[in-house]
């Protein structure tokens, strides 16, 4: 039988030892290895080593199908320099990288599943830029693969994927901007 390593943590050591005091004092012999392990996973607040080993096990195969990708606050930072208090562009960054998450953040606000034609595309990024080239984030979009449009132009639809994590920490940033500057009824 292979060994696995298992972390072991309690809240209180203090419990821990009255735990394992009152368990090693319960018989004549001191206890097995199993015995020993059935101790400390109860002292841990689990029924017994199985339940432990089970518990860990689920953690462990719970974590690893979600990996966690690290989000680039620095980016995000730099990238929100191009964005006025209003939630509006004010010019076009020149490196891709922050380019990449304002065009995430301009695919959030198409709708999904909807065909549009490209006057509601216009008017949508009109609307969320102030240095007046609508036609130039239209084509950005389509270029980078965020929307997709007809053969002849007449209908846009924003490509179903899951953002970076960096691009939902920033749409997250963006929503709470646009709730700010929202006038209250």
């Amino acid at each position: 039988m292979s060994k696995s390593t298992l972390p072991f943590q309690v809240e209180d050591i203090s419990q821990l030892a009255k735990s394992l005091k009152k368990s090693a004092s319960l018989g004549n012999m001191p206890p097995s290895h199993v015995e020993w392990l059935n101790i400390l996973a109860r002292a841990a607040g689990f029924r017994n080593y199985q339940h432990f080993k089970a518990n860990h096990d689920a953690e462990k195969r719970l974590t690893t199908t979600q990996t966690s990708e690290p989000i680039d606050h620095v980016l995000i930072e730099h990238t929100l320099r191009h964005i006025d208090e209003e939630a509006r562009l004010v010019r076009w960054p020149s490196r891709p990288a922050q380019r990449d998450l304002c065009l995430w953040w301009l695919w959030s606000l198409l709708p999904a599943n909807a065909a549009l034609a490209e006057a509601e595309v216009n008017a949508l990024l009109k609307a969320r830029n102030s240095f007046e080239d609508h036609a130039l984030l239209r084509r950005a979009l389509v270029d980078g693969d965020f929307v997709t449009r007809t053969a002849d132009g007449t209908a846009y639809r924003r490509k179903e994927m899951p953002p970076t994590a960096t691009a939902r920490a920033l749409l997250s940033l963006m929503k709470q901007k646009r709730t700010q500057t929202t006038p209250q009824n």
